[in-house]
């Protein structure tokens, strides 16, 4: 009895660390689709100050040394796949959402492992989305 408890203790902690959010992630995708634009500044549905994405194949633990941040609790999945980019929000440089943002919708140009700040973390997408040539997201400079 004390084993399953204990079992039961492990994989409730295991899944309130998980960061992805689909809901998150269909919300964004439909911004995407009938906008071209991704202005993540205004996401208020929780509470973060930065943002860093990372393209396919990254190292989580390289990101996390580099920036002096935690990861832990983001999959890893980025680091076998180059089916999506990482979108992960930041607060007090810990991961607390992240979202698996497939590349048919676009990729980002040179803004890849780079923290950025809630208030600009504001994109345009130039191209066509669902393309062969997958459009990109640019930092909005107002």
């Amino acid at each position: 009895m004390k084993n399953k408890i204990i079992a039961l203790l492990l994989l409730i902690n295991f899944i309130s660390c998980k960061t992805d959010d689909p809901h998150l992630n269909q919300k964004i995708s439909a911004e995407i689709t009938q906008t071209k634009h991704l202005n993540l500044s205004n996401e208020k549905s929780f509470v973060w100050d930065e943002l860093i994405i990372l393209h396919p194949y990254s190292s989580i633990e390289m990101t996390e040394n580099k920036h002096t941040i935690s990861l832990r609790n983001v999959s890893k999945n980025i680091e076998h796949s180059d089916d999506f980019n990482l979108l992960v929000f930041l607060k007090k440089k810990k991961a607390v959402k992240s979202i698996e943002l497939k590349r048919n919708l676009g990729d980002f140009e040179n803004i890849y492992d780079t923290l950025i700040l809630q208030k600009d973390a504001n994109f345009i997408l130039v191209g066509e989305i669902f393309s062969d040539n997958p459009a990109l997201f640019k930092l909005n400079k107002k």
